[in-house]
């Protein structure tokens, strides 16, 4: 994509953390609209970090979600089985990399990060658009609307390429 920048950030852990995603999203980008993008769990931590900047006053366009679902109440907390799972997919994806020397750093982030997930329970509305990409995965046909409770605006959902881990892989793009 040759027409728009990319930021990404990693988790913040602090309890300050959207302060923080607001200085630096504000650093790199003084005023908006912004446009946020948020792959898989990453639903959350998007929706909270657009919520605190329409708070400050700024204006965040649209929110897109690839293959993003929050249902509204809290999770069940995750089972010692699910961060095995969890662990077993990241170990692959960075042999996969050949970056397996970050193995344990990256798994004690996304062990606090998927806390912070499963306690994510109180969204309110925001006034931008969302767009949920789903993937090719089944889903339960009540978890494609699942955002529209949670924004003044439009509410989109578009049919994505592939299966979850992959639909942002370039083979699935024309």
């Amino acid at each position: 994509i040759t027409d728009y920048l990319f930021y990404a950030f990693c988790f913040i852990e602090e309890e300050d953390r959207l302060k923080k995603y607001v200085d630096l999203i504000t650093r790199v980008q003084p005023t908006g609209p912004y446009i946020f993008m948020g792959m898989s769990a990453a639903g959350p931590l998007t929706f909270a970090v657009t919520k605190e900047l329409e708070t400050l006053g700024y204006e965040v366009s649209d929110i897109i979600f690839c293959d993003c679902y929050f249902i509204g109440q809290k999770y069940e907390s995750p089972s010692e089985d699910y961060f095995k799972i969890i662990h077993g997919y990241i170990e692959g994806f960075l042999e996969k990399l050949g970056a397996l020397f970050y193995k344990n750093r990256v798994l004690q982030k996304t062990d606090k990060y998927m806390k912070y997930f499963f306690g994510a329970t109180d969204l309110e509305i925001v006034n931008t658009n969302i767009h949920l990409i789903t993937s090719q995965n089944k889903r339960d046909p009540g978890m494609i609307r699942c955002w529209d409770k949670f924004t003044n605006n439009g509410s989109f959902v578009y049919q994505g390429y592939g299966p979850h881990e992959e639909m942002l892989e370039a083979g699935y793009i024309e």
